[in-house]
């Protein structure tokens, strides 16, 4: 048994939506969580790997293509390296998006998984738009926005290793296009049945489902945000709290005032990522299947 691909970002460019085509199809299998095997930190043999991939994978159907989808493995430098270790012949998807649309929603959905400080948002964008190290110590996973949005920095680290061919781009703009189902058909060696009805995951980024969210979060996780509570741990009243702020966020009616993005800060994610951006696309509109 052995991995196919890899979806390895970028975050809030589409990999969502992406994982719901591949798996409509029934001729791939990716699991619904994300897999971070290849970023732990005590990551030494594949054969560790082979034996974690066996417990996740269906071992009936042994004609399935499979894959796994982790967003930040774009841009963490030990990755690349790793991946192609496991497998040289693997392949890899990195999805893009226009960086002042990408940048502004990740870094809303950083604050409402508890990520980043909720104050001050067009201030602190700022500030992490200008690497101030006393906000990025206090935010460390703001680091992730601005990283995720090195496009042709994070491609080249990939490209060093891999062949030219076993590289796919996707613009997240593109994905509910016919030609986008064409070149995952060709690249992943399927037919791939075009489809309008998959619903692609829209965030709701106002300050009253923010406020929502943050505290979901706040009752399910503790307060490092890195491991989740153990449901023993969380009370009868929290439980009920939880699923009536879930069923609360899930009512589209119920919004918030809207959260308005300056323009200073619009101007500066344009001038420090569009190069990127532009450099990613041009390889993405030229690339060969």
């Amino acid at each position: 048994m052995k991995l196919n691909f890899v979806i390895i970002g970028t975050e809030k460019a589409g990999t969502s939506y992406l994982v719901k085509i591949l798996n409509s199809s029934g001729k791939i299998y990716l699991p619904k969580s994300e897999i971070s095997i290849f970023q732990n930190p005590d990551f030494k043999k594949c054969s560790n790997i082979k034996k974690y991939f066996l417990s996740i994978f269906p071992k009936k159907n042994k004609n399935l293509i499979l894959g796994i989808k982790r967003p930040n493995y774009v841009h963490l430098k030990e990755v690349p390296n790793r991946l192609y270790q496991y497998n040289k012949n693997l392949k890899i998807i990195l999805c893009i998006r226009e960086p002042i649309k990408r940048f502004i929603s990740h870094y809303l959905h950083h604050i409402a998984y508890g990520y980043i400080t909720s104050k001050k948002i067009n201030a602190n964008m700022i500030k992490l738009l200008n690497k101030d190290k006393v906000f990025l110590k206090n935010n460390p996973r703001a680091k992730d926005i601005t990283n995720g949005m090195l496009y042709y920095k994070n491609y080249l680290r990939y490209r060093n290793l891999f062949s030219k061919k076993n590289i796919l781009i996707l613009n997240q703009n593109e994905m509910r296009e016919k030609k986008t189902f064409k070149k995952l058909s060709k690249f992943l060696g399927i037919s791939l049945k075009y489809t309008a009805k998959i619903k692609s995951n829209v965030g709701r980024y106002d300050y009253f489902s923010i406020f929502l969210h943050r505290k979901m979060i706040n009752l399910r996780f503790n307060r490092n945000q890195n491991k989740k509570k153990l449901k023993s741990d969380i009370s009868f009243f929290d439980k009920i709290l939880f699923y009536f702020l879930r069923i609360l966020s899930k009512i589209t009616i119920l919004k918030g005032k809207k959260i308005e993005i300056n323009d200073s800060v619009i101007k500066k994610i344009h001038m420090e990522y569009n190069n990127e951006y532009l450099k990613i696309q041009r390889i993405n509109i030229n690339q060969t299947i």
